[in-house]
């Protein structure tokens, strides 16, 4: 099949009474999952689901990652100490003490994730469109929703993965991506790049460009193929943007 081609006569979609088999066959049988999007683009319950999930891993992680980040501010403390007026080590020995506790940390460690992930929907979806219409097909912009938000199983895997690993290892920078090769705290702004870019090449990113491949082809007919580059295009603009961000804010 040529790149410009569509893909072949499509089967009668899949029909789905429950969002959770449809999340399931997102794992076991995408195309299915996704075809089905043709007959009901529901994209806010999948999205409901995997977010809860996710938010529902983090509570098992919250007061380790309460006491590693207290940790971590004390030994970056040490490590400055001599570079340090009285005032500024007074000021990070209590902001060491405020970790976890308020409501500002609640609000920050729940509330910043629902609203990243928020504006991460929006944005997909649009670039979807955009991709779609790149190869001369039309999408949708309740499409797009549909196949982000299915995509979102991959962040609710992750967010399971990432809770047994810290629980087995302890360190809050074990992962499964590249960036577990770099310092945990890199100095030098080249450092910082390659690292940030290193996080992005993840198992599951590979694991959403796939998902992203195969709705994108299931809901406008674009070759597999020519779906698989157009995602991996926009994987890797977000991945450039990334490392752009973390060269301008240090992390």
């Amino acid at each position: 099949m040529e790149d410009n081609e569509v893909a072949g006569v499509a089967e009668e979609p899949v029909e789905y009474s429950n969002p959770f088999s449809r999340l399931i066959d997102v794992i076991v049988a995408p195309e299915d999952a996704f075809g089905s999007l043709k007959r009901k683009p529901a994209w806010f319950l999948p999205a409901l689901i995997c977010i809860l999930v996710s938010l529902t891993a983090s509570v098992f992680i919250m007061d380790q990652a309460v006491e590693i980040g207290r940790e971590q501010t004390l030994e970056y403390l040490e490590e400055h100490r001599a570079e340090l007026s009285p005032e500024q080590i007074e000021m990070i020995e209590a902001r060491a003490e405020q970790i976890g506790e308020g409501p500002m940390f609640y609000v920050f460690f729940f509330g910043m994730p629902l609203v990243q992930i928020f504006l991460y929907i929006l944005v997909a979806a649009a670039a979807l469109n955009i991709a779609s219409g790149v190869a001369g097909q039309r999408l949708g912009f309740k499409g797009g929703l549909g196949i982000v938000s299915l995509g979102l199983v991959t962040y609710a895997v992750g967010a399971i993965v990432g809770v047994v690993l810290l629980r087995l290892t302890g360190d809050i920078n074990a992962g499964t991506n590249l960036g577990v090769l770099f310092p945990a705290r890199p100095t030098e702004w080249w450092m910082i790049a390659l690292k940030s870019l290193a996080t992005r090449i993840d198992i599951f990113a590979v694991w959403t460009v796939y998902l992203y491949t195969v709705g994108l082809s299931e809901l406008t007919g674009i070759s597999r193929k020519r779906s698989f580059r157009l995602v991996l295009v926009l994987w890797g603009l977000w991945a450039l943007a990334m490392v752009g961000l973390s060269f301008l804010f240090g992390g």
